[in-house]
């Protein structure tokens, strides 16, 4: 059905007619993808990731932040903690949410994190550690880490190890 109203979203009804719908749309995927979950944290906690990831890429960008700044947290945190089947889920999302809405983002809030992010992956790719991630492709995390650095930089952090790390396994 949400496949269905993207494809066909001026062509049968008005712009505001099509939002209203589309809403209802996701409310409903939202309560009825879980038997136990409401809730796109809920979601998160159990570890029904990619059904809330895909929840997320429908919000539209104006209410992701604040209104789910909180699931925002939880995904980042399943980042940091590698605990996750969907980790490379988390990954793409959340690198492609903090690079391209980056100015919608509370930096505050999501400067720690975006550090806690980066530290707990520098002993992967400073050779301290073996790649021994479960449900994570180094070459995708390596991406997603460039655009949370980006970020980072961007709102004035500074790694020393991310500001001269030289992509391996993806061409920037």
């Amino acid at each position: 059905m949400k496949l269905f109203m993207e494809c066909n979203s001026f062509k049968a009804i008005s712009k505001e007619e099509y939002d209203r719908v589309l809403g209802i749309i996701i409310k409903l995927r939202i309560f009825i993808s879980s038997n136990t979950s409401h809730s796109i944290g809920e979601l998160l906690i159990e570890d029904h990731t990619n059904d809330a990831v895909s929840m997320l890429v429908d919000l539209k960008p104006e209410e992701r932040f604040p209104k789910f700044q909180s699931e925002y947290i939880l995904l980042a945190n399943k980042i940091v903690l590698k605990q996750s089947q969907y980790l490379n889920s988390c990954m793409k999302h959340f690198s492609w949410i903090i690079g391209i809405y980056s100015d919608m983002i509370p930096q505050v809030i999501f400067k720690p994190i975006l550090e806690y992010i980066l530290i707990s992956y520098t002993p992967y790719f400073n050779g301290e550690m073996n790649w021994d991630i479960p449900y994570a492709k180094k070459d995708d995390f390596e991406k997603g880490l460039m655009k949370v650095y980006s970020t980072f930089q961007n709102w004035g952090g500074e790694n020393s190890f991310w500001k001269s790390y030289k992509p391996r396994f993806i061409n920037i």
